[in-house]
């Protein structure tokens, strides 16, 4: 893996309770990474242990969280999958996308790494994209 980002790996290791935030059958989820791109593009990536499934609340979220982003830029989310053993950091741009969506579109994908996605999503929309033509699903 290349040098981290990550600015205390100590603090990495903290968990975040969320014991007491539940009301009205609501909780808070995290969002493994997100990213606003030079001002023209949001990504969402949520990698998962070993293609776990989703919990229902937290697919909605990421759902509304999309649709609600995409108002405002192009926004591409990205569900991805890890086998990295428990301890040990994900290499999340090297995790598997197991599927994506731009605009309504779900792609079911299996072979892209996510890393890579998200940059040819976010090069695309920085050179190609214009008023008229803003399809985005990448080859």
């Amino acid at each position: 893996m290349e040098t981290s980002l990550i600015h205390s790996v100590e603090n990495m290791r903290q968990i975040i309770s969320f014991d007491g935030m539940v009301f009205y059958n609501t909780w808070p989820s995290n969002i493994d990474a997100i990213r606003e791109f030079k001002n023209s593009c949001w990504t969402i990536i949520e990698a998962k242990y070993q293609k776990s499934e989703m919990p229902n609340g937290q697919a909605l979220m990421f759902e509304r969280l999309h649709a609600d982003l995409s108002l405002v830029k192009p926004t591409l989310l990205i569900i991805a999958s890890h086998n990295t053993k428990i301890g040990s950091a994900v290499d999340l741009k090297n995790t598997t996308v197991i599927k994506f969506k731009y605009k309504n579109d779900w792609v079911i994908d299996g072979k892209r790494k996510a890393g890579d996605l998200e940059e040819q999503f976010c090069m695309w929309v920085r050179r190609y994209r214009t008023v008229n033509n803003d399809t985005f699903l990448p080859k």
